[in-house]
C-alpha cells in the first residue's frame, strides 16, 4: 500500500548537491514526490510516496548524507498521499507553520509620475 511522508532535513553550511543526491537515490528506489529547499535555505523538505519499507530505507539513506554535505537532523511525519507520478525538484517550499515574519525584509525604491 502506498504511503506518504514529509521529510524535513537540516543540513550544515555546505549543502552542495544534496537535492540532486536525494532525487537520484529516490528515483533508484521508485519513490515519487517533490524535493525543495526550505525558504530560508538551511534545509530540504521532501514529499515522498512509496510503500512503507521503501520509505524507511530512503530516510535511512538520507540520514547518512554525502561526502559534500553534513546532515544535522532529519524529521519525518506522515503526509497525505497525492498520487504523484514523478519525483522532481521544485523551487522552494514553506512549512505550514512558517510565517513571513521569518523572512528578510525587502528594500525597494519606487519611482512614479509624481516622484517618489
Amino acid at each position: 500500500m502506498r504511503k506518504a511522508v514529509k521529510i524535513v532535513i537540516s543540513v550544515g553550511a555546505r549543502h552542495a548537491g544534496f537535492r540532486f543526491y536525494a532525487l537520484r537515490k529516490g528515483k533508484e528506489m521508485g519513490v515519487r514526490g517533490t524535493i525543495a529547499y526550505l525558504s530560508h535555505q538551511t534545509g530540504v523538505v521532501i514529499h515522498a510516496e512509496a510503500n512503507q519499507h521503501i520509505l524507511q530505507k530512503y530516510i535511512h539513506i538520507l540520514r547518512q548524507g554525502t561526502p559534500f554535505c553534513e546532515v544535522v537532523s532529519v524529521l519525518s511525519v506522515p503526509d497525505k498521499v497525492l498520487n504523484c507520478k514523478y519525483f522532481e525538484i521544485i523551487q522552494s517550499a514553506k512549512l505550514s507553520g512558517e510565517t513571513q515574519l521569518n523572512a528578510k525584509p525587502r528594500k525597494s525604491l519606487r519611482f512614479g509620475i509624481f516622484g517618489f
